[in-house]
């Protein structure tokens, strides 16, 4: 899928303002209709040679309003709904991979990002992150609750 100049615009507006890639995901469905799934938001960002912000500095980046905010009050909500959350996010991709039942991505508490799949056999396995990172047992409980939500209702 070819975007147009201005929607690639966007997407580097949104990287640089500090947004992650399940936001950035969700707005180009929301203001574009471009249903992408999350690896193809990565290799979009990849192939615009967009580099991710580091985490550290998002935190000071998120504090100062960047220039799509200002035009489109849309995009605020998002922001203001991370504080809210408190917890984990947890989202469920729209297209799976073969031999997977159900998979997405998740966002830790610490702001930690992988991927999740549940196999055929019902194993749950993460990935996309260091081999030594351990989700708190908060998170882990958290994750597993707002997982069983989800696939009650998708399944």
């Amino acid at each position: 899928m070819e975007l147009s100049l201005e929607q690639k615009q966007a997407v580097k507006t949104w990287i640089s303002g500090g947004m992650k890639l399940v936001e950035v995901q969700k707005l180009l469905n929301e203001k574009f209709g471009i249903n992408m799934t999350y690896m193809e938001v990565r290799f979009l960002v990849d192939d615009l040679d967009i580099s991710m912000p580091d985490p550290s500095s998002a935190e000071t980046s998120a504090a100062q309003p960047a220039a799509a905010d200002a035009q489109e009050p849309a995009q605020q909500e998002p922001a203001q709904q991370e504080p809210q959350a408190q917890g984990i996010l947890v989202e469920v991709n729209p297209v799976q991979r073969p031999g997977v039942l159900t998979g997405g991505t998740v966002r830790f508490s610490d702001g930690v990002q992988a991927t999740w799949e549940l196999d055929a056999e019902g194993r749950l396995q993460l990935g996309g992150i260091a081999e030594d990172y351990r989700p708190s047992q908060d998170d882990i409980m958290d994750f597993q609750q707002k997982l069983r939500t989800i696939l009650s209702g998708n399944m």
